[in-house]
């Protein structure tokens, strides 16, 4: 019942104040004593068109459509500019080149004076010279007291002319009268000890009483009206997003995907309204009987929800999967569908406790292929009264078929 309020209460806010609307707060971190392009240049270093630049010693007062904003960088503290950055990174050139680091293995960025509001968050990583890795990006919401995991993983880009520029996007929701902390964190084995970023984008969202979700490798179409979750076609380690939605505890879901996960990106679409959906999918690297694709919810406040799970390979006939919600089987026996057929969906039911994660296996029974999973519609149970609620029975176009 506390979930459907929220759904409902979330919704007339939305009505009332309609969507997130002001102009981003966009950081530039400059080298502030050496410009590498053209040599002995006056300091600080060239500023990205449209962003603010922002050195090591940080800002205060701050104008921003999201309170007067102040910034502050953990000691110690230093920067770099390497130079002018082409290929991918070419627009966002005046970023790139240069940033601030730790070398001390994490970065505290300290944002004071934000509204209360839920935000989206996204660090560009990148260094011309030296492959950094990887990082995890961490955050808190109560000045610093108490931290959690928003975004781990996340690559550098490296080079002169990078394919793909290192980046991570994250949400969180900033409280009355206490700064947030954005922390990025080298693990070991991460690569270098430095803790580097180059600059942040901030903009204001407006949280969904709801979660659609499409999976897909990078670059996919996303089905309208869904949350992309993408990753790479080579199979990786558990990869974790976080979504605004007002089905978190804070205003925030993280859902992380793993371990061995792939993505696939198919041409053919299938029959479908959700054809976007169906043309994409996840998928545990393992063909043996009981291999599991685990998707764990993080922070999903606590109550009574629906999901419609989508399954559709429109290549091949992946295999068929049960549902085990936090390892207890649900014995449901579900045969994805192939080709042009109309997707094969299962809608269950589980609860959330508010505090633990719920962890949901999709395990191969048998057949050939691998355990999978095109996408999700998530919603607070009744779902009949959130549809009504929400007014999205036009968008949804049809109701789930299970598969028994």
């Amino acid at each position: 019942m506390l979930a459907i309020l929220r759904v409902i209460t979330a919704f007339a806010l939305m009505l009332v104040l309609g969507s997130a609307a002001g102009a981003a707060l966009m950081i530039d971190f400059n080298d502030n004593d050496q410009v590498a392009n053209p040599p002995g240049g006056s300091p600080p270093s060239p500023t990205q068109a449209g962003f603010t630049s922002v050195t090591q010693t940080g800002i205060a007062g701050l104008a921003t459509d999201f309170g007067t904003v102040n910034i502050a960088l953990s000691t110690p503290v230093d920067d770099r500019d390497r130079g002018a950055v082409g290929n991918a990174g070419a627009a966002l050139s005046g970023l790139l080149r240069d940033f601030v680091f730790s070398s001390s293995s994490a970065l505290n960025i300290t944002i004071g004076g934000l509204l209360p509001n839920t935000y989206q968050f996204t660090g560009y990583l990148h260094d011309n010279n030296v492959d950094q890795g990887w990082a995890d990006f961490a955050t808190s919401v109560d000045g610093g007291s108490s931290f959690k995991t928003a975004l781990p993983n996340v690559s550098y880009s490296t080079g002169s002319s990078p394919a793909t520029v290192g980046h991570g996007s994250f949400h969180f929701t900033a409280q009355e009268g206490s700064a947030v902390v954005v922390r990025l964190v080298k693990p070991t084995g991460s690569g270098t000890n430095n803790a580097l970023i180059n600059g942040f984008v901030i903009d204001a969202v407006t949280p969904k009483p709801f979660l659609y979700v499409d999976f897909g490798a990078t670059g996919q179409q996303v089905q309208s009206g869904f949350e992309e979750f993408s990753g790479s076609t080579s199979i990786t380690s558990a990869l974790t997003r976080s979504f605004a939605t007002m089905l978190g505890s804070d205003n925030t879901l993280s859902l992380t995907l793993g371990t061995n996960v792939g993505f696939r990106t198919r041409t053919t679409a299938p029959n479908d309204p959700f054809s976007d959906v169906g043309k994409e999918f996840a998928y545990a690297n393992s063909t043996a009987e009981g291999a599991k694709l685990t998707l764990t919810l993080s922070h999903l406040a606590e109550g009574p929800y629906s999901m419609t799970a989508f399954f559709h390979d429109p290549d091949y006939q992946q295999a068929t999967v049960d549902i085990d919600i936090d390892g207890v089987p649900q014995e449901f026996s579900i045969v994805p569908s192939t080709g042009t057929s109309p997707i094969t969906t299962h809608t269950f039911t589980f609860r959330a406790d508010g505090l633990n994660d719920t962890v949901i296996d999709f395990r191969k029974l048998g057949g050939n292929g691998y355990p999978m999973l095109s996408g999700f519609i998530l919603v607070p149970e009744p779902s009949s009264l959130v549809l009504l609620a929400l007014g999205i029975a036009g968008l949804l176009g049809r109701r789930p078929k299970q598969s028994l």
